[in-house]
């Protein structure tokens, strides 16, 4: 599947703001990027990705989609690059250009059960700039009656990769391999395992400077009044339905060229209203023909 020839890759992008940022190749922090929407002709881009772990069709996605200077795409390798909390906003954001603003999911009550449903605006989803965002940080950590001085980065895109697949069977152990990842040095040394408190201090850290990275969810269950907190996996979330965008194109493009016999290129090449309105003339046209068969 190739991309319309006649459009700018970029054409239909948009600014965003990044929650942290990112240094430039000058060295300068920069928060700004832009964004276009996911289109049917990244379906080819993004098909070997499919079966691999959400964080790394992440990767994919935003490496299609994210313009740093507003022309170029950024790709991948810059993608796995960003704080799990830009890479979770941009997937947001994406998911708004693309889809809509409004999200519908289901989610379970823990007390009792109950499945629940909940529809969110994507937008009131994204939290403003970080105050005092850096590409390194120095925090004081207490591991009982020691107190260490950890150098260390926010968790990326990349270190998310690292431990997805340890992650399905050992999350503890995941957690340890991601933080051990973004530990520069404890009180001045390279320390290339660390204790299970400071691992777990330094988690608490990170997740205070980077909020966007993991957003909880305040509900009321209708059925036993319970009042809990859900984590919204922005990834999982954006990449399922793209997922399904994708295998419906393939439907779509299927149905099209059974019917008009027009190659797949030439397919793609409609705007997506245009496709959507030949669709409608086949299911009318089938319509049509049962009742006249009736």
């Amino acid at each position: 599947m190739r991309q319309r020839r006649n459009m700018p890759a970029f054409a239909d992008a948009v600014a965003v703001t990044l929650p942290g940022g990112y240094r430039d190749a000058a060295g300068e922090w920069q928060r700004r990027a832009w964004l276009r929407p996911w289109r049917p002709a990244d379906a080819e881009e993004l098909a070997p990705f499919e079966r691999t772990f959400p964080a790394r069709q992440a990767s994919a996605l935003l490496g299609l989609c994210l313009s740093l200077d507003g022309s170029h795409a950024a790709g991948s390798e810059v993608a796995r690059a960003l704080s799990v909390g830009d890479r979770e906003a941009l997937l947001l954001q994406l998911r708004s250009l693309t889809v809509g603003n409004k999200l519908s999911t289901v989610i379970r009550c823990p007390s009792c059960a109950e499945k629940m449903d909940l529809d969110l605006a994507l937008t009131d989803l994204l939290l403003p700039p970080y105050d005092a965002a850096q590409p390194t940080y120095v925090h004081e950590i207490v591991a009982g009656d020691v107190r260490h001085e950890v150098r260390f980065r926010l968790p990326n895109g990349a270190d998310q990769e690292a431990v997805a697949e340890r992650a399905q069977h050992d999350l503890a152990g995941a957690v340890q391999a991601l933080v051990e990842r973004c530990v520069e040095s404890i009180d001045g040394e390279h320390a290339p395992q660390i204790s299970a408190p400071v691992v777990a201090g330094l988690a608490d850290v990170m997740a205070g400077l980077d909020p966007q990275a993991e957003l909880m969810l305040s509900a009321e269950c209708p059925a036993c009044q319970a009042a809990f907190e859900t984590l919204l996996d922005a990834t999982s979330v954006v990449v399922r339905e793209l997922e399904e965008a994708r295998r419906q194109l393939y439907r779509d493009v299927h149905l099209l060229a059974s019917h008009y016999h027009w190659s797949e290129e030439q397919i793609l090449a409609l705007s997506d209203r245009k496709r959507q309105l030949y669709l409608e003339l086949i299911h009318a046209e089938w319509h049509h023909s049962r009742r006249q068969a009736s």
